[in-house]
């Protein structure tokens, strides 16, 4: 499955998208807008590979799922996707391209992209503490649907986004879903990694899709679509950040007058986001979990659906 991806890229860099192996009915998206593949930007800016961070393949499924730090003309970007493969070609293609904090939504780190990886993405699995293909599909149902449990994480794991770790207040995430008022701004200094596990604070989205199931790597790739708010950011005023619609009350309770005290104040606009996660779990825990976010209009919707 990895051929597949290596085509993708040289295609890219070349401008050229006929190199690939496309089926005879075939589909295309970017950034969630459906189009001939010469139509796209992708095939237009990208002019080399600094780096792949992510590779995933779904053998059942034909599938394989990546993300990587690609150069255009000496910027980084952040390109992540799916290939599906029928009979080997390729039937579809669902390409996303962050280029920017404003594509993310706030978090933008493709620099972390690049070199050694969080040991949760390594380590070897136990042979008792590897999850079967069904197990997976389980915990997969669970990332987007919290009627279907919590799975605790391991010992460290930090919660990452869009290629890099998040340093969050560790009050946040429950003060936003506890809709405690404060009275004044959390200290950024305070910021730690945040320990991601599948628990209640959690989005959801019924039309969630399991795109990969690695059952080598024991990993899952789930993608949703999460309806929202920009905001401004409660560290830092004149920042903002996508907040799902379940912590809005919360959120809202942590923005206290005292950040905005000298700076224009950004006004809550509604918005949806397209919202990747990758899970690696065995012995009953993640291991490690990734975020790939990329802000869309108001009530978007997946064409792949």
């Amino acid at each position: 499955m990895k051929k597949y991806v290596d085509q993708l890229f040289e295609s890219m860099i070349k401008h050229d998208p006929w190199i690939l192996p496309f089926a005879d009915k075939y589909a295309v998206t970017e950034n969630c807008r459906a189009a001939a593949p010469q139509f796209l930007n992708c095939w237009r800016t990208i002019t080399g590979v600094n780096g792949v961070q992510h590779l995933f393949c779904d053998e059942t499924s034909g599938q394989v799922f990546f993300a990587a730090n690609m150069d255009e003309h000496g910027l980084p970007a952040i390109v992540y996707g799916r290939i599906k493969v029928e009979k080997e070609r390729i039937s579809e293609l669902e390409l996303s391209v962050l280029r920017s904090s404003g594509d993310t939504g706030f978090i933008f780190s493709p620099d972390e992209m690049i070199g050694p990886q969080y040991k949760g993405w390594t380590d070897p699995i136990p042979d008792e503490g590897r999850a079967t293909r069904e197990e997976l599909l389980v915990v997969a149902s669970a990332i987007f649907d919290r009627s279907k449990g919590n799975y605790p994480p391991a010992d460290g794991v930090p919660m990452m986004e869009a290629g890099g770790v998040v340093m969050e207040n560790p009050d946040y995430m429950p003060m936003a879903f506890g809709g405690e008022k404060v009275e004044k701004k959390p200290p950024r200094e305070k910021e730690l990694m945040y320990n991601f596990g599948i628990d209640g604070l959690r989005p959801e989205d019924p039309d969630a899709r399991i795109v990969v199931v690695d059952e080598r790597q024991g990993v899952v790739v789930v993608y949703a679509m999460v309806d929202g708010y920009t905001c401004a950011h409660p560290s830092n005023g004149n920042e903002t950040c996508f907040v799902p619609n379940q912590m809005m009350p919360g959120h809202q309770n942590l923005l206290v007058p005292e950040m905005f005290e000298g700076i224009c104040e950004f006004r809550s606009m509604p918005g949806s986001m397209e919202s990747v996660e990758i899970v690696r779990f065995f012995s009953g825990k993640v291991q490690a979990a990734h975020r790939f976010m990329q802000l869309q209009g108001v009530g978007a919707r997946s064409p792949w659906l």
